[in-house]
């Protein structure tokens, strides 16, 4: 009787550890996951704003050298 007590005992604990330590598990995996991938994006937003701010500068600076060629033409 007394073995069939403990059995069942130790079944229910362990289902409720187990329980227990998978959603600990799935919370810190989600969180890990979830600060992982925002800093993913962060970094692509910076490095989006770092390329159009570049290409940016580089159609002004295509645009002044055309501006340039323009008045060497016209004679300035």
């Amino acid at each position: 009787m007394s073995t069939i007590t403990f059995t069942i005992t130790s079944t229910i604990t362990s289902t409720i550890t187990s329980t227990i330590m998978s959603t600990i598990m799935s919370t810190i995996m989600s969180t890990i996951i979830s600060i992982i991938m925002s800093t993913i994006m962060s970094t692509i937003k910076l490095y989006i704003k770092l390329y159009t701010s570049s290409i940016w500068s580089f159609m002004s600076i295509i645009n002044l050298i055309f501006t340039r060629l323009n008045w060497v033409r016209l004679g300035f």
